[in-house]
């Protein structure tokens, strides 16, 4: 099931069923069910139950985190932020849009808190006194949850979530008949009941710092969905700070057609959207609930800061060298990968182009390992015009303002080259789906086919970004 039909069936499905929504200790049930059944059907998701090395978890850093919890000191701001979007600039590690939130409330005369889901602060993190790691809440709900029977305990919780399942499976929602109705239920009711204990310990903490306002960077995690209803309970707003592929087709964000008057407490209260095209989706799908689950198009926080503090020309020059050596060619085209290998319809362009067309192959952070762009690396052999370390290496943003057009299957590069003025193209129906309202306006091509692919390649302009 592609995105927009996925999206479709749940905004179906949600005007369909009469009981669609419960509230447990807290916690509304919907949109931590929706948000899981729709990553099981998707390839990649946020909202995979969180899995440990318990084994390598040293105890000693173990208390060492249960110690600054305890102890941890108040903040008018709590931002629970993922070291995985960070970016290194000249020997620091900044949090992205975390760090530029955090500059922003320091500014005004408020402290703020960092709270990382990692065993560890990275000791490269720039400004890491104010960052905190909260693995004892990830680890704690985790283990709890495995005990997912307990839910039983909950009045209604069990039929609520039978009857769910019946009309799911009536209206066909999986067609891979390999996925069972029990194992299901069984990842409904630990994501539910993670979500109860992870809010309760949340709340614990937010009473400490004695917070007035939070931010989560991807809230529809169950660990995010946990924050919201915490915020929620003690009225905090919170808001969601976009970290990827948002817009009308996006699961997380879009074809909520029966929120409650007094809105979801699993989802934020605001949402911090990059383009007026993913607030707009929001803002259509969840109309105002007394000013609940509002978007505001913010832009990207992060490339703000770094131009209006000078870290963009320091990123430039770091990379000087590499973007003189690539100067020369007559057009340079990004791939941005999301997989360990290049697309066919993309291996088939780079053969059919002439040398001064140079290609800037990035792996995807989640492939990125030296060993997978040592193999990328090996097109380089074949062909001089290609180039993976670099690209796969330099800040993405920084890659972008130095090509003439963005590839990709579906990965929020269309949003980086989108803030660089850059086009895209996208190769995949996913990529079809998820950026309906850029390629509506101009700003994305979707290519089904080579000949598609090569004539834009080759041709897609710039254009002036507001």
């Amino acid at each position: 099931m592609k995105p927009a039909e996925s999206v479709e069936w749940m905004k179906c499905f949600e005007l369909r069923v009469e009981e669609l929504n419960r509230r447990v200790c807290g916690v509304d049930c919907w949109p931590v069910i929706r948000n899981t059944l729709l990553s099981i059907i998707h390839a990649k998701s946020e909202s995979r139950f969180p899995q440990f090395s318990v084994r390598s978890l040293s105890i000693a850093n173990l208390i060492l985190c249960l110690v600054r919890l305890l102890f941890l000191k108040k903040a008018d701001t709590f931002i629970l932020g993922d070291g995985k979007f960070s970016e290194e600039i000249d020997g620091g590690l900044y949090l992205k849009d975390s760090y530029a939130l955090a500059e922003g409330e320091e500014l005004n005369q408020r402290s703020v808190v960092v709270a990382l889901q990692g065993e560890n602060v990275n000791s490269k993190i720039v400004d890491k006194e104010r960052c905190v790691s909260i693995y004892p809440v990830l680890l704690f709900s985790a283990f709890v949850s495995r005990f997912y029977f307990l839910s039983y305990v909950f009045p209604g919780l069990s039929s609520y979530l039978r009857i769910l399942l019946v009309e799911i499976s009536e209206a066909h929602f999986f067609s891979n008949e390999q996925i069972s109705s029990a194992a299901v239920l069984r990842r409904l009711r630990k994501n539910i009941f993670f979500c109860i204990i992870a809010a309760k310990l949340f709340s614990y903490l937010l009473k400490k710092t004695e917070c007035t306002k939070a931010y989560v960077v991807c809230y529809y995690s169950v660990l995010g969905m946990s924050l919201c209803a915490a915020c929620n309970r003690l009225g905090i707003p919170i808001a969601d700070v976009q970290h990827g592929v948002s817009g009308r087709n996006m699961r997380a964000y879009a074809g909520w057609v029966r929120c409650p008057i007094d809105g979801y407490t699993t989802l934020p209260s605001h949402f911090l959207a990059w383009t007026p095209f993913d607030s707009a989706a929001i803002n259509e799908h969840l109309p105002s609930r007394h000013g609940l689950h509002q978007a505001t198009c913010v832009g990207s926080l992060w490339r703000s800061h770094k131009v209006e503090t000078g870290l963009a020309e320091i990123c430039r020059g770091e990379w000087a060298g590499f973007i003189d050596n690539i100067a020369n060619y007559r057009r340079i085209i990004a791939v941005t990968l999301q997989s360990a290998t290049v697309p066919p319809i993309v291996m088939q362009l780079i053969a059919d182009s002439d040398a001064d067309i140079c290609f800037l192959i990035r792996a995807h952070p989640d492939f990125s390992c030296d060993s997978a762009i040592a193999h990328l690396s090996s097109l380089g052999a074949h062909f001089n015009n290609v180039f993976v370390f670099e690209p796969s290496r330099m800040p993405i943003q920084l890659l972008m303002s130095v090509s003439d057009v963005n590839i990709t299957g579906w990965s929020a590069s269309v949003y980086d080259a989108y803030f660089e003025g850059v086009r895209s193209i996208v190769v995949s129906e996913l990529g079809r789906d998820y950026f309906e309202d850029f390629i509506r306006g101009g700003l994305v091509v979707y290519a089904e086919n080579y000949p598609l692919l090569k004539r834009n390649a080759f041709s897609l302009g710039r254009f002036a970004y507001q």
